[in-house]
């Protein structure tokens, strides 16, 4: 995206939030809620829904670049994650190699990888599954993100990753059509690639290959 149009898209992602703040504390501040405690609820649940939109947008307009990459152990990053899924009732089985420590944009990299697993929660629900490695010459990590649902369909991959593609059909969880492009967005940050595939005996496979001796923005 050029630089432009990310910095129209971060503005009003921005200045829209202002209002809701004042929406959330006016509603606070009157009889509603105890008036009418089922609409009180559903207005609030559209406007958690609205600030969730809103963070993607942030999300995808922020390139990530000034964020400093720091040595870091990318399997207890995702034990972590998984643990905090396991919590909300999504167990994904984890399949983690011997990976030392190298470098990486940590905030982002918790986003991306955050991004791929709420994925296959939404679009998956089934077989979840984490599994990381490195080359035999240890300079490239692989990280695979894999469910055992519907799969791809007639959904082209590289479509999927462009920005406010969807791949949910009828019945689907809406959302916004950005988090396979901010994943890409990330891994290419990083000087990786991300690929959307086809899993073997069926279901979906995302692919993050990372560079372990550059880190340089693309």
């Amino acid at each position: 995206m050029p630089k432009p149009r990310a910095l129209m898209l971060a503005g009003i992602s921005h200045d829209i939030r202002t209002p809701m703040t004042k929406l959330r504390l006016a509603m606070a501040m009157s009889s509603v809620p105890t008036t009418d405690a089922s609409f009180a609820a559903s207005a609030e649940g559209y406007l958690d829904t609205i600030d969730t939109i809103l963070q993607q947008f942030m999300d995808y307009a922020g390139s990530g670049a000034k964020e400093i990459p720091v040595s870091g152990d990318i399997n207890v990053l995702i034990r972590n994650l998984a643990a905090d899924f396991a919590g909300l009732g999504h167990e994904f089985q984890l399949s983690l190699g011997d990976i030392k420590p190298f470098a990486y944009r940590p905030i982002s990299m918790m986003r991306m990888l955050m991004n791929l697993m709420q994925n296959t929660v939404l679009y998956g629900v089934v077989g979840l599954e984490v599994r990381t490695w490195t080359d035999r010459d240890a300079h490239t990590v692989c990280i695979v993100i894999a469910d055992r649902g519907k799969g791809l369909g007639a959904h082209d991959p590289e479509l999927l990753k462009q920005p406010f593609k969807r791949g949910g059909g009828e019945g689907q969880p809406k959302g916004t059509g950005l988090g396979l492009a901010i994943v890409d967005r990330i891994a290419r940050l990083h000087g990786g690639t991300f690929a959307i595939r086809s899993r073997a005996g069926g279901g979906v496979e995302n692919v993050i290959v990372l560079p372990k001796q550059k880190n340089s923005p693309r």
